[in-house]
């Protein structure tokens, strides 16, 4: 491959590459070599978090920085020096990249093949300069996404740069989307037969551009995924301070960007989710894993906390609605769009409330959109009818999905929000949040 050919001897997890100026490298170092042939070129706090989550402990920040500037004495790594100062101080902000040793290393070790294609994206990335704030951003999302999934045990999964052009398939077979019609990704994830897509939204692109993308990934979906047996996910990041990126004017909360976003995306053909960067990791694995909703137990759980309700109150009437001709006409023209729980009647003083549960998937398009039509629904009839009243309430996987879920809804009658682990965890009346107005709850 080269004159200079390494020397690697393997002893336990330890590896010494080279004679002159040999290092020894542990399996996590060799670890992070790989990620750095896949991400180009990392921020040290990727770096700093990626080998602290390897050894399972938080690493002393000191000794892995005297470690990174070890392997660049070595070879092994390059780095790359930012100014972020406003001021005439020196304030670096430090990105590592492979340096040749690094590149022969995984070669050697036949983490990577020795492939025309793998040595040209080494040595485009050893040209890799400081990176733009979206390509630093990703990274470091990216990194996030991989480091969450590490610490709940599942790696059965790979990863990899939409922005190379090409989609590699679980048989590795290889497709250029570079030129076509099809969308070119931020960030690819890849469990067996299923996509999951990343778009780091910044809030620069026009909804228009967006609309655009997605026709482009419906393309790509029908034209190729489909054929070929792959399935596919979409989710939209918001860059939010979660991510340390040096931005001006960084905004703190991109909850209207979120809501934006799920208001105007859609697709027949696939699953969209709009998030803030933050619940990124958590949804993605969430999709990796393939979590699935028993619905006998979810209408299980529903009907026990009727129950519930049903104990603390006295003189309350709780009937759960079996036939769509028992509803009143009001409610039949949505009841087909949203029950995916028994809709239950509450009748107190003459006086009738109906609770409509809809299942809802934080960040998920198609939830929101339901919500949305329901609403409407709702408000329309709530303004008719005077004997009754219509509680529209939203059921979540757990807590966190509740309180981080974003609406962006107009609120005008009653709307709450409640989880299956709350139910499973209490015998007293399961939590209820309130939603208040568009981004707010109690």
């Amino acid at each position: 491959m080269q004159k200079e050919r390494e020397i690697i001897k393997k002893t336990e997890t330890l590896y010494q590459v080279g004679k002159e100026n040999s290092i020894v490298l542990k399996d996590s170092e060799i670890s992070l070599l790989e990620q750095l042939m896949i991400h180009r070129i990392m921020h040290s706090k990727s770096i700093h978090l990626f080998l602290s989550q390897l050894a399972g402990k938080k690493l002393n920040s000191n000794a892995i920085s005297n470690r990174l500037r070890r392997l660049v004495e070595a070879k092994i790594l390059e780095r790359v020096t930012l100014n972020i100062s406003v001021t005439r101080a020196h304030v670096p902000r430090y990105y590592y990249k492979l340096g040749l040793r690094a590149y022969r290393c995984l070669v050697s070790l036949k983490r990577i093949e020795n492939t025309k294609e793998n040595f040209n994206i080494f040595k485009v990335s050893r040209k890799s300069e400081v990176p733009r704030l979206h390509t630093d951003a990703m990274s470091i999302l990216a990194n996030q996404i991989y480091l969450h999934s590490i610490s709940k045990s599942y790696v059965n999964f790979t990863h990899m740069r939409g922005v190379e052009g090409v989609i590699v398939t679980s048989e590795g077979q290889e497709l250029g989307i570079r030129g076509l019609n099809y969308a070119i990704p931020d960030w690819i994830f890849l469990q067996e037969k299923h996509f999951i897509f990343v778009e780091l939204d910044t809030g620069s692109q026009e909804q228009k551009m967006i609309r655009e993308k997605i026709d482009n990934y419906e393309s790509l979906n029908k034209i190729f995924l489909e054929k070929n047996g792959y399935t596919m996910s979409l989710v939209f990041a918001v860059l939010d301070n979660s991510i340390d990126v040096v931005q001006k004017n960084k905004k703190q909360n991109r909850s209207k960007r979120v809501a934006s976003l799920k208001q105007n995306l859609s697709s027949i053909c696939f699953s969209i989710f709009a998030v803030s960067a933050k619940r990124a990791s958590y949804l993605i694995l969430k999709i990796l894993t393939n979590l699935k909703i028993d619905k006998y137990e979810l209408t299980c759980h529903w009907l026990n906390m009727a129950e519930t309700v049903i104990s603390s109150k006295k003189n309350l009437l709780v009937e759960q609605i079996h036939d769509p001709e028992e509803l009143p006409q009001e409610l039949l023209e949505v009841q087909n769009d949203v029950l995916d729980l028994p809709l239950l009647k509450l009748t107190l003083n003459q006086r009738s409330q109906y609770l409509l549960p809809i299942f809802v998937l934080e960040g998920n398009v198609e939830s929101y959109k339901s919500i949305k039509f329901v609403y409407q629904a709702i408000s329309d009839i709530n303004t008719k009818v005077k004997t009754s009243e219509i509680i529209l309430v939203l059921v979540y996987v757990n807590s966190m999905e509740s309180i981080e879920d974003i609406l962006g809804i107009d609120i005008s009658f009653k709307v709450y929000k409640t989880d299956l682990i709350t139910w499973q965890q209490t015998n007293n009346l399961p939590r209820m949040l309130k939603v208040t107005g568009p981004f707010t709850q109690e």
